[in-house]
């Protein structure tokens, strides 16, 4: 009975990784959203910018692996899933709104940062803290 159920699981879980992907998707966004309106603003200088993709990107993967890590357990490996899958999500958004594929020199950038991100939300997934209880006495 015990294998039964540790066969079904893998299945049912697997649904959470799309759902992981898109509230990362979205929490990238909104990052996103932040740092330009803080560049319109004037609090952050105009080189800043260019790297605003790859922070929200980084950010976003962080959060979409910490999650899919604690969830579905084997944070490493659905990180570097996430990463690439933020990556490929990000791209044909950017092939839906400009309606063609504008790769620049922030690609390459964003590919990298967009694992990165996975590959630390992983590795923070699979830490696991343990708090000591102390008696006062």
């Amino acid at each position: 009975m015990y294998m039964e159920q540790n066969k079904e699981r893998p299945v049912k879980n697997l649904l959470f990784l799309p759902l992981n992907a898109l509230v990362g998707f979205f929490f990238g966004l909104g990052i996103l959203l932040l740092l330009s309106t803080a560049v319109c603003c004037e609090w952050l200088s105009e080189e800043t910018i260019n790297v605003c993709p790859a922070v929200s990107a980084l950010l976003a993967c962080t959060l979409a692996a910490y999650l899919s890590g604690k969830l579905l357990g084997r944070g490493l490996l659905f990180g570097i899933i996430h990463g690439l899958l933020h990556y490929a999500l990000s791209y044909f958004m950017g092939l839906f709104v400009f309606l063609r594929l504008a790769p620049s020199e922030w690609s390459v950038l964003l590919l990298v940062c967009c694992i990165i991100g996975g590959i630390i939300g992983g590795i923070l997934s699979a830490i696991k803290v343990r708090f000591k209880k102390y008696r006062v006495k």
